[in-house]
Order: C-alpha cells, then sequence, then structure tokens
C-alpha cells in the first residue's frame, strides 16, 4: 500500500478500522488480515520530500457575465450540471462534452470506469439541451484538445465557456485546450461555483484541517451560496 500524504505523516489501514468501516460482506473472507495488526506492518517514509511550491488558485469568476459573439459551452466529467450555477443564465448556441480518450489511456481506467464517465456524459448533455434550448454533442475522438477545437470552428464560436475542472484528467487537457482554441481564433473563458471558490482557501493542511473548516463553513453561513449554486 502506497500513497501520497503530507510530509511527515502516514496513514496505515489497520484490522479494526476495516471491520468499522467495511460492509460485513466484504470481510467475509478474512484471510491475510492479521498481517495488519501490530508491528507487522509498519511504515516506510521517504525522506527525501521534494520541496513543492505553493501555486495560487485560479481566480475565476463565480458569475457569468455574458460574451459577445457566439458562445458555446464545453461540458465536462468534472461539472456535468450546467443548469444550475453560474452558467445557468448563458445563451449558448451549441453545449459539447468530449470524452477524454487518450486522458482514459494515461490514467488506466477501467472499462467499467470509462463507461460510467460516458453515462455521466450523456445525462449532462441530455439536461443541458432540454434546458439551453440548443443543439448537443459528444465529441468523439481520443485527442481532447483537437476535438474541442473542430467542434468550435464548425460551430462559429466566438467564446468557449466552461466550468473549471478539478485537478485531474480534464485539469492536465486544460492548456492544450486554450493552445488549440487560441489559434483557431477562439477565447476559452473559465467558471467556478461560489462554494468552491469559497472552500479553496480552507485546504492549506491535509483533509482533517479542511473538512473542520468546511465543516463548520457548511453548518454556518453557506447555505444561501448551497441553495442558490
Amino acid at each position: 500500500m502506497a500513497g501520497l500524504q503530507t510530509p511527515g505523516k502516514h496513514y496505515l489501514a489497520r484490522r479494526r478500522n476495516l471491520e468499522q468501516w467495511c460492509a460485513p460482506e466484504l470481510m467475509a473472507d478474512d484471510a491475510g488480515l492479521e498481517r495488519l495488526e501490530g508491528e507487522i506492518a509498519a511504515g516506510v517514509v521517504e525522506d527525501a520530500v521534494e520541496e513543492l511550491e505553493r501555486v495560487a488558485l485560479p481566480d475565476d469568476p463565480t458569475v457569468w457575465d455574458g460574451d459577445a459573439g457566439r458562445v458555446g459551452i464545453w461540458m465536462h466529467p468534472d461539472d456535468c450540471c450546467l443548469e444550475s450555477g453560474p452558467l445557468a443564465g448563458a445563451r449558448p448556441v451549441a453545449v459539447a462534452a468530449c470524452f477524454p480518450g487518450r486522458c482514459a489511456e494515461a490514467y488506466g481506467l477501467s472499462a467499467l470506469r470509462i463507461a460510467a464517465v460516458r453515462t455521466v456524459l450523456d445525462d449532462g448533455l441530455r439536461r443541458a439541451g432540454e434546458y439551453f434550448g440548443c443543439g448537443v454533442e459528444l465529441l468523439e475522438g481520443k485527442e481532447v484538445a483537437g476535438a474541442v477545437r473542430e467542434w468550435a470552428v464548425r460551430e462559429r464560436l466566438d467564446v468557449v465557456v466552461a466550468m473549471r475542472p478539478a485537478t485531474g484528467p480534464v485539469a492536465d487537457a486544460l492548456s492544450g485546450i486554450e493552445r488549440e482554441l487560441a489559434a483557431a481564433g477562439v477565447r476559452l473563458r473559465l467558471v467556478q461555483r461560489p462554494w468552491k471558490a469559497a472552500i479553496h482557501g480552507f485546504a492549506t493542511a491535509g483533509f482533517f484541517p479542511f473538512w473542520k473548516r468546511a465543516s463548520a463553513w457548511l453548518g454556518g453561513g453557506a447555505s444561501a451560496i448551497l441553495t442558490k449554486h
């Protein structure tokens, strides 16, 4: 078992943790669990931890203020609920989702995971089409940036707007998408949900401090933001 943890801290799964949190049927065969007890399993921490530079969070707007020209929305697996939130008031001429085929290969996604992503995208496109009253399209192709560019050119778009993706395959493809669109004379604009912008600042020192601060926020002054967005 290996993981990327906060430097100087590590966590090992113990039998009692599994018995407490796993469904009983998953624990029916307990062969090998004795190896998690006592001193048999020990944490090995890599001493040579590379110092990472803190990167400022993107300062994306939390509202869509409109844009001149023909606007298209690019939907991705990180946020498929376009009809609520910052883009609810947009008036796109087209909505497209691109299945990240090359990303799926690079990240070794299983067939079941790939099928789940496609199901989510299909559902998001259906709802977006009904809400915005425009054409929707699931772009096929292994190379996301090229597929998005071809779609934008075909639809004669001036602007492509999208929700800011989280860390992962979609975010990794973002710079390539922006370059391809710029080469075609199309601007890429990103927005984020207000609650996401609010809790980003809580992530400074590991999960549990983040969860403590986020929980207090969720139980306090967050109701208005969550109700609206």
